[in-house]
């Protein structure tokens, strides 16, 4: 069992404080991130994935301090997914899928693992039939299930997920977010997802962090 650790924690931007926060979130466990709009929980999402640093405190993965890693050390280690469609063009859904490999490689890439994984995370998300695609011509909903898809096939032990389900019908929810715990769980991984919907949190959610 591994543990993310928030130890007295502020998020905000520039000067404004949005919250503070003492929390332990362990792996093995789909954790849900709730609270209403504004309160910062996209903002605490980017901030544990180091892409706004905190306005104090730390995070912490075991004893490894998050916010000190570098950009290509920090992808090795944790893969977050936003509701908004990624600024991305002219690739195909399996060169987006494949990007997910490249923190781990240094020279060889498209190994026969790589392979593999994609080829298993492109069936679970039932995306195989857009993987010839080009990324823009997708949906908002099939564009979703690619990014999710992207962060499993990244392999980190922290995956971070910003309203995961937003643009997905209700079976398809379900399914996502029940991908997410069978991940946490077999693979014992930090799942940590934002969500608006109690009902898939009461139903799937083995934890919840609440804000505000």
């Amino acid at each position: 069992m591994s543990t993310l650790k928030l130890e007295n924690m502020e998020i905000g931007f520039g000067s404004k404080k949005l919250l503070s926060i003492n929390a332990e979130i362990h792996s093995g466990k789909l954790t849900a991130l709730i609270g209403r709009n504004g309160v910062g929980k996209s903002t605490l999402l980017k901030t544990i994935a180091g892409l706004t640093p905190p306005l104090s405190g730390s995070v912490k993965w075991n004893d490894l301090a998050l916010e000190k890693l570098l950009p290509s050390q920090m992808a090795t280690v944790c893969s977050i997914v936003f509701t908004q469609r990624p600024p991305v063009q002219g690739l195909t859904v399996y060169a987006v899928l494949e990007l997910g490999r490249f923190p781990h490689h240094k020279k060889e890439k498209n190994t026969e693992k790589d392979q593999t994984i994609i080829a298993h995370f492109a069936a679970s998300m039932q995306i195989e039939h857009l993987l010839e695609r080009a990324i823009e011509t997708l949906s908002d909903g099939e564009m979703q299930k690619v990014m999710i898809a992207r962060a499993f096939i990244q392999e980190t032990p922290i995956i971070l997920l910003d309203e995961p389900t937003a643009f997905l019908d209700y079976i398809a929810k379900e399914e996502v977010i029940a991908l997410l715990k069978e991940n946490a769980i077999i693979e014992d991984k930090i799942v940590l997802f934002s969500s608006h919907d109690m009902g898939l949190i009461e139903k799937f959610a083995h934890a919840r962090l609440g804000l505000g």
